[in-house]
């Protein structure tokens, strides 16, 4: 273009134009424009919004900026002018959503967020009070009590006051309430019967008060008192609640609530994922002592002993956090605060079939293998005579499914066929090709802060899981020192800590010794990661550690990656998939193609083929297509 410009003594954006005009430019399927539409972009696109240029010749905006990019045109710097009444109308309306905002004064959100910075104010949280409910709270303040006023309205204690504040409203009974003598005496009466949120909504009070009066009326919380608040404990777990939400209820300890409930025959537990293993097992004790030489040894002392002493030391996160969880579940149980040496397999089989009510079956094996081990190496210190573990019938929910359900969940997806895998890679790197030459995609944001991570970024993860079979982690753990262009490989040796955890934003080993390895890529993938890397430098995606995907403002979640491929599947007519699917695909592509086991082993980091064989060794439907034609040409 350069060299054209020069013979025909004209600017270079004087040639790419004239060319476009005569159609000598590759259009694909792309909008053509008209010489008129043309004339009116290049006159236009220096001052003008991209926006109203794009709705005046009809196409989207990522068109217009890619032919400005071909016509090397680019935008001047423009000051956004604010109206005083726009300025006024932004400082009385902060608690409105940015969308309402935006659509108002009709200008982006990103400007809206910088005036908003540039006046020194600060945006409110959106109101979800109604006109209706303000006027019932100026009506009816002086004249109701809070409990009252918060069931009227619809709305807590701390809402109605915060309220208030906000529309200059003020009653003393409400601001600043004081105890009466009766008060602290319906406060006795309740104490046992009554929960401390019932009490608060009786008095009008919030919980932190009630729960501070209390205390100063002596009205304690230890292990003796429990058995007074029985009635109250038993009744919340008549109602399903979870011992956290009865600990908050009644005052009392996690701890002690599941040491009460154990010894009185009461079924106190605790909340599934609401808190993490971690945290609940330090409430059970996880970090007590243990005698070993005590005769009342109970199995949940030595577990605690034996998962400290032999297992948890120099692990990954996540096996810790697989310990702590097992532990929590002995603790809830019955097995838990039996004496070890009492144990008997009756035992054990009575807490596999209580695990296995709500597990599947590679769980359920998982857990009982760790019990397993646990008790054998009780009985080699010599604290039991034999394993109680052993021989133990393993029960799961998919022997409870119907021959329908089984039927369905055999149907599931669990890897591309063939056609799907060719498919889905050619739409990948279609979309990579374009969106790779366009500005970093945070998808629709509030308040001007980004996004954690981009779309490239999301779709770059995804091409690479598909190509190379690797591990979430072992991607994530990705640097740029890693791509040998030399000789086309990427360097697997270590894993990036993603889960919120001491190893938080952390380099960690591979999963084992066969995990690290040179993974080979063909050229696409090559040029792929260099024009990937060339987008970042360009527009200044920052990264942790030099790493090719982790962005310094938050976490790429499992959950981001799966929602990005469920949409990019769905385009193409194919059902959608997990990330870690794409390992299995990766591997049964590569066994349908005829690669040695051994190669597919080593290439995805496995120490043997017995893994391969276990995990991968379904077929394609493309290969057992073939092996029943061969079937029937035979017989």
């Amino acid at each position: 273009m350069k060299t054209i410009a020069e013979e025909l003594d004209r600017t270079e954006q004087s040639v790419r134009m004239k060319a476009y005009k005569l159609g000598l430019v590759k259009q694909g399927n792309r909008k053509q424009f008209s010489e008129d539409e043309i004339d009116y972009i290049m006159e236009n696109y220096p001052t003008v919004s991209t926006r109203i240029i794009a709705e005046k010749v009809n196409c989207s905006e990522t068109r217009i900026y890619s032919f400005a990019r071909q016509m090397g045109l680019e935008k001047e710097n423009r000051e956004v002018r604010w109206a005083d009444e726009d300025i006024e109308f932004l400082k009385n309306h902060l608690d409105m959503p940015y969308e309402d905002l935006t659509k108002t004064l009709k200008k982006s959100k990103e400007r809206v967020y910088k005036k908003i910075k540039e006046l020194g104010l600060r945006k409110l949280i959106p109101s979800d009070w109604t006109p209706e409910q303000d006027q019932m709270l100026k009506d009816n303040l002086g004249s109701l009590t809070v409990g009252r006023l918060s069931k009227l309205i619809g709305k807590s204690i701390p809402s109605i006051r915060t309220r208030c504040k906000r529309l200059g409203l003020f009653e003393p009974a409400l601001m600043h309430p004081g105890w009466t003598e009766e008060h602290d005496q319906l406060l006795r009466d309740d104490n046992g019967f009554a929960t401390i949120s019932e009490t608060a909504e009786k008095l009008g009070r919030a919980y932190s008060s009630i729960r501070s009066r209390k205390i100063r009326l002596g009205l304690t919380t230890n292990f003796e008192d429990i058995p007074d608040h029985e009635p109250v404990i038993r009744r919340l777990v008549g109602e399903k609640k979870y011992v956290e939400e009865i600990a908050k209820e009644t005052g009392f300890t996690i701890k002690n609530l599941i040491r009460y409930g154990f010894e009185n025959n009461i079924p106190i537990k605790s909340e599934p994922k609401r808190l993490s293993s971690e945290i609940r097992a330090c409430r059970y004790g996880f970090e007590d002592e243990v005698d070993l030489k005590s005769k009342k040894l109970l199995f949940i002392e030595w577990y605690r002993h034996w998962a400290k002493t032999f297992r948890m030391d120099g692990v990954a996160e996540a096996t810790r956090s697989r310990y702590f969880y097992i532990y929590c579940n002995i603790y809830e149980n019955k097995l838990g605060q039996m004496r070890l040496k009492d144990i008997r397999r009756s035992d054990v089989q009575a807490y596999a079939n209580d695990f296995g009510k709500d597990h599947a079956k590679k769980t359920v094996l998982a857990h009982m293998q760790i019990l397993r081990s646990c008790l054998k190496d009780a009985m080699a210190e010599g604290l039991i005579e034999f394993n109680p573990a052993a021989n133990i019938q393993m029960t799961y929910t998919e022997q409870r499914l119907s021959p329908m359900e089984l039927k369905k969940k055999r149907e599931e997806k669990k890897w591309l066929e063939v056609n799907e895998y060719q498919l889905f890679k050619q739409h990948l790197i279609m979309k990579l090709q374009r969106t790779l030459y366009e500005k970093p995609d945070y998808g629709p944001y509030l308040g001007g802060a980004k996004k954690v991570t981009p779309v490239q970024t999301l779709m770059v993860i995804i091409l690479v899981a598909l190509k190379t079979g690797m591990r979430f982690s072992e991607i994530l753990g990705l640097t740029r020192d890693d791509i040998l262009t030399e000789t086309s490989e990427l360097v697997v040796d270590k894993t990036w800590g993603y889960r919120v955890g001491k190893d938080h934003h952390k380099f960690l080993p591979t999963k084992n010794i066969s995990s690290i390895r040179h993974v080979a890529v063909d050229p696409e993938m090559m040029i792929m990661l260099d024009l990937y890397i060339r987008w970042q430098d360009e527009h200044k995606v920052e990264t942790l550690e030099n790493t090719l995907f982790n962005s310094p403002y938050g976490d790429i979640f499992n959950s981001t990656i799966n929602k990005k491929m469920a949409e990019l599947l769905e385009k193409i007519g194919i059902k959608p998939l997990t990330l870690h699917k794409l390992r299995h695909t990766h591997a049964s592509y590569l066994i349908a193609k005829k690669v040695p086991i051994e190669v597919v082993a080593k290439r995805l980091g496995h120490t043997d083929t017995n893994m391969i064989r276990k995990t991968y060794g379904h077929l394609l439907k493309e290969t057992e297509e073939k092996g029943i034609s061969q079937i029937l040409s035979l017989i």
